[in-house]
């Protein structure tokens, strides 16, 4: 789990560098930051509460019918400015809370560890 867990942190410090420093509306650093974690998955957050906050992250940024350029395009595009910074804002709660757990683990002597 840490390794896996540890990469998608920074795989989300990537997307959230994307939303603070990226050009254009928030849809488009959204789209720009979820290339960031095309290889992150649910799993790489096993043993954690995250996996579920990740896979509706993915859900909510998905949703919309295929439109040619593909679903999270579609979806993203037709977001509120309300809407897609709500969601910028799950995905920065969800780096933060991630990042505050593996401080929290590496703070604590190995044997408790998970």
């Amino acid at each position: 789990m840490g390794d896996n867990l540890k990469y998608a942190a920074q795989k989300l410090g990537d997307f959230v560098d994307c939303l603070t420093l990226g050009p254009g509306r928030i849809a488009e650093r959204l789209q720009s930051g979820f290339l960031s974690l095309s290889a992150v998955q649910a799993k790489d957050f096993e043993g954690t509460p995250f996996g579920t906050v990740y896979e509706d992250i993915q859900s909510i940024s998905s949703n919309k019918p295929n439109a040619g350029r593909g679903t999270r395009h579609a979806t993203l595009t037709a977001m509120s400015e309300d809407e897609a910074r709500e969601l910028a804002r799950r995905i920065v709660k969800l780096r933060d809370d991630v990042d505050e757990h593996l401080a929290a683990r590496e703070a604590l002597p190995s044997r408790h560890r998970s």
